[in-house]
């Protein structure tokens, strides 16, 4: 969520979280409080004519609001490495299983 300083622009968080060590800005260090802060609806409507990409670079290309949406619900980079991780849990478990059994040799 992009916001203005009196100077500058900056994600909302970022600038929060600064504002909560020093009250300036971090480019021009002028005096800035939160109270100066307003949303900055030109940036936003910049941003949404932008097409972004997906950091796992699938191949994604949309909105910046929709990135995080398309990371966890259809992210083929992100599915596979979630089925990795589960194929590998399975794979113990089953190892774990044949051990208790005596069905594997334990020095494989």
């Amino acid at each position: 969520e992009p916001v203005s300083t009196p100077c500058h622009v900056y994600c909302k968080q970022c600038i929060l979280e600064h504002l909560e060590v020093r009250q300036n800005c971090p480019e021009c260090r002028r005096a800035v409080r939160v109270q100066d802060l307003i949303a900055d609806h030109r940036t936003v409507k910049l941003m949404d004519k932008t097409q972004f990409h997906c950091v796992h670079r699938c191949g994604w290309q949309g909105r910046l609001d929709r990135r995080r949406a398309h990371m966890e619900e259809s992210c083929p980079v992100v599915i596979l490495a979630e089925v990795d991780k589960e194929l590998e849990i399975i794979c113990q478990q089953m190892e774990a299983l044949a051990q208790e059994r005596g069905e594997l040799d334990i020095e494989q």
